[in-house]
């Protein structure tokens, strides 16, 4: 048993009660937790919009509406979505869904398979959360530029600074006072 640093979030929605126990028993706690299991596609829309998963397998049967879902939460963005399809259908089910970032695997495959896949799965949130942190990052990085230039033309209006020199001014500031510039720009707007 390896211990992780962290684990993911999964909702299984399906109608058959035999195949969420078995897949409880490929979904072992420390790697993925909590796992909600839902019976019902509408029950399931209505738990997404109170709460977002890392993972959510769909397995339903042969109607649209799974299939449906799959697309619908793939679509916003909500954690990675694995589509169960039974194999006679998983060629047109998979080229249905692909396109929306919906991972399609069939319903008959045995344990080890399926842990595989959901590993394959896990690799797509790792890429999706590190994708997130970086826009995290720019956007973090845009607002700190946005504190900074609003502090220089307080600085420019109260001291008559030039726009160079109120750079400088804050630059200087976060140095002496040893914090980031975006504190100093905090600072210098709070005494304005």
């Amino acid at each position: 048993m390896v211990f992780r640093d962290r684990s993911y979030s999964v909702l299984l929605v399906c109608g058959e009660g035999q195949f969420n126990a078995k897949v409880s028993d490929y979904l072992p706690c420390n790697e993925y937790y909590p796992v909600r299991k839902i019976h019902g596609i509408n029950e399931a829309r209505r738990e997404l919009l109170d709460r977002s998963y890392d993972i959510v397998i769909v397995n339903w049967p042969r109607d649209a509406e799974g299939k449906k879902l799959a697309v619908e939460t793939a679509e916003k963005g909500r954690g990675a979505v694995l589509l169960m399809a039974d194999r006679r259908d998983y060629d047109d089910i998979y080229f249905d869904v692909v396109s929306f970032g919906v991972f399609c695997i069939p319903k008959q495959i045995n344990g080890a398979e399926f842990e595989r896949e959901l590993r394959l799965v896990c690799s797509g949130v790792e890429k999706v959360f590190g994708e997130h942190k970086k826009q995290l990052s720019v956007d973090e990085k845009m607002a700190e530029i946005r504190l900074v230039n609003k502090a220089k033309w307080a600085l420019i209006e109260k001291k008559g600074l030039t726009e160079e020199e109120a750079h400088k001014y804050i630059e200087k500031y976060a140095m002496d006072e040893r914090i980031s510039k975006r504190e100093a720009a905090e600072r210098v707007l709070k005494n304005d």
